[in-house]
């Protein structure tokens, strides 16, 4: 699905009873807090959790899509793990890949992908993305996950 063979972030999660549906399965929509979850982790390997700095400065992008492809169910016994790579940069946006597996049998459970946006919060309108943000990627995935558009 990438040019990358390596997950950068991986985060355990634990399958929460309010995680459930009535069938006994991890509802649909709580594999996006899931992405979440990895998708922070892999925003901390970027440097993006300097509290001292402004929402507008450690986040200058918005989430424009976000897909998900749901391969086996989730129960509430399953330890879980998300992770996270970036397989894409371009100029004013970049994507993020998911995989969610269980941790007993190593089962895929789930995958998505989000696509990020540079935003410009004061016009409200797309924006290139900072080139220190885009170098940091390149620096952890490597060169060849930089796009020309």
């Amino acid at each position: 699905m990438t040019k990358s063979d390596s997950w950068l972030a991986r985060t355990p999660l634990q399958v929460r009873f309010r995680d459930l549906d009535a069938m006994g399965h991890v509802n649909n929509a709580v594999y996006l807090t899931y992405f979440e979850m990895g998708r922070v982790a892999y925003l901390d390997l970027l440097g993006l959790d300097d509290p001292s700095r402004s929402y507008v400065e450690r986040f200058p992008f918005v989430i424009a899509q976000v897909t998900a492809w749901y391969r086996s169910p989730a129960v509430l016994e399953d330890e879980l793990e998300v992770r996270v790579r970036i397989p894409k940069v371009r100029t004013k946006r970049f994507d993020f890949e998911y995989c969610i597996v269980s941790g007993r049998d190593q089962r895929l459970v789930a995958e998505g992908m989000s696509v990020q946006v540079g935003y410009d919060y004061e016009t409200g309108t797309s924006a290139s993305l900072p080139q220190k943000l885009v170098d940091r990627i390149v620096e952890l995935e490597g060169s060849q996950v930089l796009e020309e558009v």
